[in-house]
């Protein structure tokens, strides 16, 4: 577990650098900083140098730029870390503020021993947790497991698809099937050969395409996913590249009509 702290008294710093030194090895002090203006530029040069922190302690009032405009300023660069505020003033409103910039907890200094390991422990198993999520959590996964009842609508989940892929809870997501019965077996690798194709050339368009293939159901599903305004992102140069599949391999197309979101996705029926 990376973490950062960020506090402009030096003793309260020591202190708190001094109290994750003796927890369990796999902490990991990856720097600090002095006001939010560091914090938030160590931030940054960690992420380049592939040493995202995990957790971030951070003090309030400090010089040039407090502890809440850091995480503003972070929230927008799309940096996301859990953060600890910690002030010595226990007053509701800076602990109210703290949870509406999501933070995961709010400690007055000076900090107890007790309270820091009960923080870093919850935090150990929460990062667990979403690595797990973060190594089975594809598109794939999500979408044949939501249609067979096996994923709920979650928050963790929907944060993690979002990071993930960018995906909001309420964006559109278009779901393509194209059956292929008795044809399956005899042309499966050319469709998916062009419906790959047809992922990276809508790379550099206005939407983005991701295929899976049903393997029992002698089918493939396409997903389309950030389409911007359109109904549904068959412009003609990606109607054609369809034909191309249904007039060579005389398949069946099917369109849903109706577009899923990742919350509705997370709950509709099966509809494949």
């Amino acid at each position: 577990m990376r973490i950062i702290v960020i506090e402009d008294n030096e003793l309260y710093k020591n202190e708190l650098l001094q109290c994750l030194e003796q927890e369990e090895s796999d902490i990991e002090i990856v720097g600090s900083a002095s006001n939010g203006a560091e914090g938030l530029a160590l931030t940054e040069k960690l992420i380049r140098d592939n040493l995202t922190p995990d957790v971030i302690f951070t003090d309030v009032r400090m010089p040039e730029m407090d502890g809440f405009e850091m995480i503003e300023a972070l929230q927008r660069r799309g940096i996301s870390c859990k953060i600890v505020v910690t002030s010595s003033c226990p007053e509701f409103l800076y602990a109210k503020r703290a949870m509406e910039l999501g933070a995961v907890d709010f400690l007055v200094k000076p900090l107890k021993v007790y309270e820091v390991r009960n923080v870093l422990g919850r935090l150990r198993r929460e990062l667990e947790s979403e690595k797990k999520w973060k190594h089975i959590l594809n598109l794939e996964y999500i979408f044949l497991n939501a249609m067979a009842g096996k994923i709920k609508d979650d928050q963790q989940i929907g944060d993690l698809i979002k990071e993930g892929y960018g995906i909001a809870p309420e964006e559109r997501i278009g779901v393509l099937g194209i059956g292929m019965s008795s044809n399956y077996e005899k042309y499966k690798e050319q469709v998916l050969q062009m419906l790959k194709e047809l992922e990276i050339f809508n790379q550099q368009q206005d939407f983005c395409a991701y295929t899976i293939e049903m393997y029992g159901r002698q089918s493939f599903v396409v997903l389309f996913y950030h389409m911007g305004n359109d109904i549904f992102p068959m412009k003609q140069k990606k109607q054609r590249h369809l034909q191309i599949i249904v007039s060579t391999f005389a398949l069946t197309v099917y369109y849903f009509v109706r577009l899923y979101n990742i919350t509705s996705l997370l709950i509709c029926q099966q509809v494949i």
